[in-house]
Parts: C-alpha cells; sequence; structure tokens
C-alpha cells in the first residue's frame, strides 16, 4: 500500500474558509467519484483551523507558515499511483 501525502496551502487570492469550503465541497466529491478511475483506494481530508496556538508555535519554533489543509491519498501499489497520475481527472484535480 502507498500513502501520498500533499501539504497544501490555498492560493492567496482566497480566504482558508473559500478554500476549505471548495476542498471540502468541489475537490473532495468529484475525487470520491472518480477514485475507481484514479484506482485510489482511501481519500482523507485534514482542515486545519485559526488559533492562537498555530501563531505561538510559529513564533517560539521558527515555523514556516502553516498549512491550510493535509491530503491522503491511498494506492494498492506505486503501479496504480503512476497510472492514476497520467488520468485526466487527475490532471482536472491538479
Amino acid at each position: 500500500m502507498i500513502k501520498l501525502i500533499m501539504c497544501l496551502h490555498r492560493r492567496e487570492n482566497i480566504t482558508r474558509a473559500e478554500f476549505q469550503d471548495y476542498w471540502l465541497n468541489n475537490h473532495g466529491p468529484f475525487f470520491q467519484k472518480n477514485a475507481a478511475i484514479m484506482r485510489s483506494k482511501r481519500y482523507v481530508q485534514g482542515h486545519t483551523i485559526d488559533s492562537p496556538l498555530n501563531d505561538a508555535m510559529k513564533t517560539s519554533r521558527n515555523m514556516q507558515p502553516e498549512f491550510d489543509g493535509l491530503a491522503e491519498v491511498w494506492f494498492e501499489s506505486e503501479e496504480d499511483l503512476m497510472e492514476a497520475m497520467s488520468t485526466p481527472e487527475m490532471e482536472e484535480l491538479s
């Protein structure tokens, strides 16, 4: 089993709320609808929250800006992952 993990930053011209709304209500359903075509076994979205703790951690640990989300896509094999990357559906998601 191969798990592809992507740490995501939103485009600068949209808010975190807009990004998460689009990701949850458009991107996610499109991915789920095409999961078999893309040979994925599992898809998980992790949404971040605005919290004073984020700023405190960035300052105290000299961290980069936090991610807006984390996506996990599971594939049976590396071959399935490579095939998925060449599908028109995956191109549309990029």
